[in-house]
């Protein structure tokens, strides 16, 4: 199964000129509502309603995490985290950390310091590390998605592959990330729809691998997609 991207914009009101949301269609079935902001105060507000609408309900908690950094401009350049990326499923948070001059809310804090949830991604480690280095986030309980699957699926194969490959292996689709929009300015004060398209997919497609490794994945799936 393959799939071609849509994304649509919605209209807020003009006072909203902090944040931004969009509907991502990853098919004819599924799509993701993405809030793109630089305010940590509606970060606050995402994460609470979220954890409400579907948290509250289980124990153990899987959440895609993915980052983006400022592309270097000359070598020896230091590259902050420009982007934090997290999917409850079909809802996504794109968090423009360096354009809210790296405000870290508390509840961002709590929420990635809190054991109880796995933050799933590819290369996690290494944006974990990043978190910590520009951001002074810890985050309590990351799992590489690779490392999982090889040992989940016993496939020792999958210890080093990237997302795409995990994506075609185990969600059975063709994943596309474009080169010239990984290396794009994610520093920019608007993010474009190509940009927002790719950050979202990138935890969207994190969570899904992580939910169908998870031994719960029934009952989180159909609460998470619900």
């Amino acid at each position: 199964m393959g799939y071609d991207i849509r994304i649509e914009k919605y209209d807020l009101p003009s006072i909203a000129d902090k944040h931004k949301l969009y509907r991502v269609f990853v098919d004819e079935e599924n799509e993701i509502e993405t809030l793109v902001t630089r305010n940590a105060s509606v970060v606050e507000l995402w994460i609470n309603k979220n954890i409400e609408r579907v948290f509250t309900r289980l124990r153990s908690l899987i959440v895609g995490l993915c980052i983006q950094w400022r592309p270097k401009s000359k070598s020896g350049e230091r590259c902050p985290v420009a982007t934090l990326q997290l999917s409850f499923g079909k809802y996504c948070l794109i968090y423009q950390i360096l354009e809210s001059g790296n405000c870290i809310p508390d509840r961002l804090r709590a929420f990635l310091g809190d054991p109880k949830y796995t933050f799933v991604g590819v290369g996690v480690e290494n944006n974990v590390n990043r978190l910590r280095a520009y951001c002074g986030l810890k985050v309590a309980n990351a799992r590489e998605l690779n490392l999982w699957a090889a040992f989940k699926l016993d496939r020792k194969g999958l210890g080093k592959a990237g997302l795409e490959r995990l994506v075609k292996e185990i969600l059975g689709v063709e994943m596309k990330r474009p080169k010239e929009i990984k290396l794009s300015l994610w520093d920019s004060p608007e993010l474009s729809l190509h940009q927002v398209a790719y950050a979202s997919l990138d935890a969207y497609f994190s969570f899904e691998i992580g939910v169908r490794l998870s031994a719960r994945y029934k009952k989180l799936h159909s609460l998470c997609t619900s």
